[in-house]
């Protein structure tokens, strides 16, 4: 679903949620709503993806949610014998509150 389409049914309060998916270095946008889960999509019918989470953080803000879960997978996340791996998530959670709360401001 485009933009578009995207804006029209938050302005008539039907999105429910909104996930932002990071899945190695690819980063798309989930759009839940009460008929299910929809990704968003470029006007040519491909998946929109980003290059960081901030930016598609804006992007989802810019549509006007200022609530949205982040999920993260994939990569070396998925790596148990990985030591950092618990460290990298914290810092990760900080920095998505600290992105997320300046993205709500106004």
């Amino acid at each position: 679903m485009n933009e578009k389409t995207i804006r029209a049914l938050v302005e008539a309060g039907a999105v429910k949620n909104v996930r932002i998916i990071a899945d190695g270095a690819l980063i798309h946008v989930d759009i839940i709503t009460q008929n299910g889960s929809i990704t968003a999509t470029t006007l040519k019918g491909a998946i929109k993806t980003w290059a960081t989470i901030d930016a598609s953080a804006r992007w989802v803000r810019n549509l006007g949610i200022g609530k949205m879960q982040l999920e993260i997978s994939g990569g070396f996340l998925d790596k148990k014998d990985w030591p950092y791996k618990s460290s990298f998530l914290s810092t990760i959670q900080d920095y998505m509150s600290y992105t997320l709360f300046f993205l709500g401001r106004t």
